[in-house]
């Protein structure tokens, strides 16, 4: 039951953790970045900066919805941040594996 559980598939999203903010710079599409204010443009840069972004954050995801409103950029971003996950990591949480054993006390309460 264990191994059904932890079985990635398809349906279930969810977020990769931390990846390096170049994945998000090829992203980006030039006319959308070209149209964003100042103050999103600076946001964005200092985002980026950093060198990795939590994914899993949902106050960095939130900034940067905030920053890229409905487009080919915000749609790319989300596609990179996101892989096909298991039942498992819905539920409890990214990278969230049960055990056998986990199953057993699980059944047992």
């Amino acid at each position: 039951m264990a191994d059904i559980i932890n079985l990635p598939r398809v349906g279930i999203s969810v977020f990769r953790g931390r990846i390096n903010t170049d994945e998000l710079v090829a992203c980006v599409d030039k006319t959308e970045y070209s149209a964003l204010s100042a103050g999103d443009k600076q946001l964005f840069q200092i985002l980026i900066s950093c060198g990795t972004i939590d994914t899993s954050s949902a106050t960095l995801r939130s900034m940067i919805a905030g920053i890229f409103a409905a487009g080919a950029t915000r749609t790319a971003m989300i596609a990179a941040a996101s892989r096909t996950g298991s039942r498992a990591e819905e539920l409890f949480g990214i990278g969230v594996a049960l055990t056998h054993e986990d199953m057993a006390k699980a059944r047992a309460s």
